[in-house]
């Protein structure tokens, strides 16, 4: 194939076209049943005009078809060294760097189980600041974010620094950093993280990475379980993305950002409002790749866990509200249960006051009887003694009547005080009465 007859076959697409399209004309041009598969791609790429990557009538066509043949090359190759020509190749035309870095990110998803030595792709005296460098070192990592291994980044990211201290300055690679750090580190490697985080996030000087940059920062605080308002902080960067889209010439509805945004709600406890952007961003996908595939495997997941976390809500929900009716009942049954005691209590007081006075009338009527009796012909000295006898009795009866009495009952009183003296007062008058009628009735002895 020559230079002719590519530009012949990307003038045949359309940007709209489906990814499945590019992906037919790219296993056609690439053959990968042939046994020489690498020759194939390579004579591709050698005669892909870099007018075709540059002229906006055409780029975005050109670029879809090789990111197809990229993928399906790098999937079907035994030749190690495909990658390295791929980023000789970004070098030479001048590639965009956010142009490369979505090529490694396909790549890496295509590729994630080979485990490319770091030093198999990059010499000590390739320049680490050129695109072809940072594409390399994008599917270095790529390949092991997309598998979790945070640790292995760590190491991959060492490696990088004994090639190189400049690779350790790179946004990119302070993004994954970060990313390793909040997936594989423990509490204490939290601040350095949030750190790397928010200078990657900031870096804004190149333009054309931002996007591919942002989504490293947002995967890692989606897996940093350790972060401090982990939801909250996400939820926020969430935001910011959005706001900022059009600025960096970014999707706003980019849909892993909204996978991100509905994780964030859901550890927010914001199970519906998480709901109804998973359903959102389900309606808006389509396609049947790989990735598309694994993806909606994982938004169906998110919507579970949002949908089980709301059942739990309201289960917790009904649970409280039945130990709000229950606390409600027993406080009634209790103070039944008080009310009932202090009516037997009431009901016993009456019994010790009826008899109560009626011992005190009984005995009254005959100790005026005896008094009448004995008195004589003294009528003055039977009244003294009979009223002493009467006051004493009622203050016998007026104490039995406040000791039987509950302090709620004791309502002229208030106080436990007055209470005690009333009763200090009647157990006097009582006395008084008793030695008034022994006095009367020693006198009467004596005479």
């Amino acid at each position: 194939m020559d230079r002719s007859q590519f530009e012949e076959v990307v003038q045949t697409l359309s940007a709209d076209d489906d990814r499945q399209k590019f992906a037919t004309v790219a296993s056609r041009l690439l053959n990968p049943r042939s046994l020489d598969v690498d020759t194939s791609a390579r004579d591709v790429l050698r005669n892909c005009d870099s007018s075709l990557l540059s002229n906006p009538e055409t780029s975005d066509q050109a670029w879809f078809l090789l990111t197809e043949l990229s993928d399906q090359w790098i999937v079907n190759s035994t030749d190690i060294d495909c990658l390295i020509d791929l980023a000789d190749w970004l070098d030479a035309n001048n590639a965009p760097v956010g142009r490369a870095l979505r090529l490694a990110n396909r790549i890496a998803w295509s590729s994630r189980g080979m485990g490319t030595p770091v030093s198999s792709l990059l010499a000590s005296g390739r320049d680490s600041n050129s695109v072809g460098s940072l594409f390399l070192v994008a599917t270095l990592l790529e390949r092991r974010r997309f598998l979790f291994q945070g640790k292995q980044i760590l190491r991959a990211i060492s490696e990088l620094s004994a090639i190189s201290n400049l690779y350790l300055e790179l946004t990119y690679v302070r993004a994954m950093k970060s990313f390793a750090l909040l997936l594989a580190g423990g509490k204490r490697d939290i601040p350095q993280a949030l750190e790397l985080n928010d200078l990657a996030w900031n870096d804004t000087s190149q333009i054309d990475s931002v996007g591919a940059i942002r989504d490293i920062c947002l995967h890692g605080l989606w897996v940093g379980n350790l972060i401090p308002n982990q939801g909250e902080l996400l939820l926020r960067r969430c935001d910011e993305y959005v706001e900022e889209a059009h600025r960096f010439g970014l999707r706003p509805d980019n849909a892993i950002v909204l996978f991100r945004r509905a994780g964030a709600q859901r550890m927010l406890a914001l199970f519906e409002e998480s709901i109804e952007t998973i359903d959102e961003l389900l309606n808006g996908l389509s396609g049947s790749s790989e990735f598309i595939r694994t993806f909606s495997e994982q938004i169906i997941r998110e919507r579970e866990l949002a949908q089980l976390g709301l059942t739990f809500e309201k289960l917790r929900s009904d649970v409280d509200g039945a130990a709000v009716r229950l606390a409600e009942a027993e406080g009634k049954l209790n103070q039944s249960e008080a009310r009932l005691g202090e009516i037997e209590h009431q009901g016993l007081t009456r019994n010790v006051q009826i008899i109560s006075i009626f011992t005190a009338a009984v005995a009254f009527a005959v100790g005026v009887a005896g008094i009448t009796t004995k008195s004589g012909n003294a009528p003055l000295s039977a009244v003294l003694i009979s009223v002493s006898l009467g006051v004493g009795l009622l203050g016998f009866v007026f104490l039995i009547f406040l000791v039987t009495r509950t302090r709620e009952e004791v309502s002229p009183f208030q106080n436990q005080k007055k209470l005690t003296w009333t009763v200090i007062t009647s157990f006097l008058a009582l006395m008084v009465s008793i030695i008034a009628v022994a006095g009367t009735f020693i006198g009467r002895g004596s005479k």
